[in-house]
């Protein structure tokens, strides 16, 4: 298993490819997308591939393993990807070792599709191929069809997000330029976390999930105009909520965000006419409130570079924003009465 990608060898790929190479040329992709991860591009003898190796950080390779996060991944390709009706990477070859350390040999897709733009947003015809791709993924496997290792909302595995969260507050708190109303939220959301885990974990039927849709984790298929869903470090069993939540609040501009909310809704619940519009609004506010722990989280992760400091950064004010124009005050103080 390759240690990073300077460890990338013709021997290692051919091995887990199953397949003579002759020549390789690696080339890192730059810091600040990869978060959890390291990633490459490697040209095998004229094909190009992406290989994704766990990152070398201390702090998130051990958040990483202990989320289940690089498991699940290993996981998701070999048991799911096949089954999932949104455009998913094919993947070659993954494999995980004794010490959860991971890699994978993705197709690279580059030639075919762009990148969205997190940080700056996304345009309306983006928005609305990611909410009919998360329609189909939701829509493609019964959640009684779905394997044990995909982890239920409040799995304990899940659930440490509430003591990590309470420990590291302090330090969000003094280092937050958060608005004094999201800040007040934010404080008794983390005090209460696990009880509104498990509000959250039984609000609605629960779907597979990406769980971390946002706009580095997004290509756009040129061709055909498709979202293609990448980096599934983070699937779970929970309701489809989250998904558009994590997608509207981490990658709109908030302005963006608050003119698109009810158009983004309402197409997912013509996609899908099961959910009704009442339930789906109940799950975003809930995802909403429960995605406040990221930024909370996110200041004990590396963000690498300069980029990825600004990715961090405009998730987090748009968190703070989505906190007040969302009322999530008088959500939390309900669920707490």
């Amino acid at each position: 298993m390759p240690a990073s990608l300077d460890d990338i060898s013709i021997e290692w790929l051919g091995n887990v490819l199953g397949r003579p190479v002759q020549r390789i040329a690696v080339t890192p992709m730059p810091l600040g997308y990869g978060i959890l991860s390291e990633l490459a591009r490697v040209d095998a003898d004229g094909e190009s591939l992406v290989v994704k190796l766990a990152s070398r950080d201390p702090v998130t390779f051990y958040t990483s393993v202990g989320m289940t996060w690089y498991q699940r991944e290993v996981a998701l390709y070999r048991d799911l990807a096949h089954r999932i009706a949104c455009r998913v990477p094919v993947c070659r070859a993954s494999v995980v070792d004794d010490d959860q350390r991971f890699a994978l040999v993705l197709d690279d897709l580059s030639p075919s599709c762009r990148p969205i733009d997190q940080i700056a947003g996304v345009t309306d015809a983006e928005s609305f191929a990611v909410i009919d791709a998360l329609a189909a993924l939701h829509g493609s496997i019964h959640v009684a069809d779905l394997p044990s290792w995909v982890p239920l909302a409040n799995d304990p595995t899940l659930a440490i997000i509430g003591p990590f969260c309470q420990n590291i507050w302090p330090a969000f708190a003094a280092n937050s330029d958060w608005p004094s109303e999201a800040i007040a939220v934010a404080e008794a959301f983390v005090a209460h976390l696990p009880a509104v885990l498990n509000v959250w974990a039984h609000c609605g039927p629960s779907v597979l999930t990406h769980g971390d849709v946002r706009g580095d984790n997004l290509l756009m298929h040129v061709a055909t105009g498709e979202a293609v869903l990448l980096d599934w470090q983070q699937p779970a069993k929970q309701p489809a909520g989250w998904d558009l939540a994590h997608f509207a609040l981490t990658t709109l501009a908030t302005n963006d965000r608050r003119r698109l909310e009810p158009v983004l809704l309402d197409r997912y619940t013509r996609a899908r006419p099961e959910v009704g519009s009442d339930q789906l609004w109940h799950e975003y506010r809930l995802a909403a409130l429960m995605l406040v722990y990221k930024p909370v989280a996110n200041i004990n992760l590396d963000p690498g570079t300069d980029r990825g400091r600004a990715m961090m950064q405009s998730m987090s004010d748009r968190m703070a924003a989505a906190i007040i124009d969302l009322n999530l005050a008088d959500l939390l103080a309900g669920l707490l009465s």
